[in-house]
């Protein structure tokens, strides 16, 4: 049995979600010609969903232009991921 047939075997059964990886997309096509703004796009990840008891772990940064007439991506600008922060840990509360 391979991992997509043990996958599709799990998610058929009621106690199992099985979470697939995303394919990213690098090419939206051309742009339209309208202008684009620059937006940044950040994802944390933390130890827990309570903002008072939870810390940061790792931040993660994407700055994409997007087309201003249809909302869509248009080129990636430049990614950063900073894990494993070595702050203080009061700094780290959320």
């Amino acid at each position: 049995m391979n991992f997509d047939e043990m996958a599709d075997k799990l998610s058929a059964h009621p106690d199992f979600k099985v979470k697939r990886r995303l394919v990213p997309i690098f090419d939206f096509g051309p742009g339209s010609g309208a202008p684009t703004k620059r937006v940044l796009i950040l994802d944390t990840e933390t130890t827990g969903l309570d903002w008072r008891a939870g810390n940061i772990i790792e931040l993660a940064m994407l700055s994409v232009a997007v087309d201003m007439q249809t909302g869509q991506p248009w080129v990636w600008l430049r990614s950063m991921k900073i894990s494993k922060i070595r702050a203080d840990p009061s700094q780290q509360k959320l």
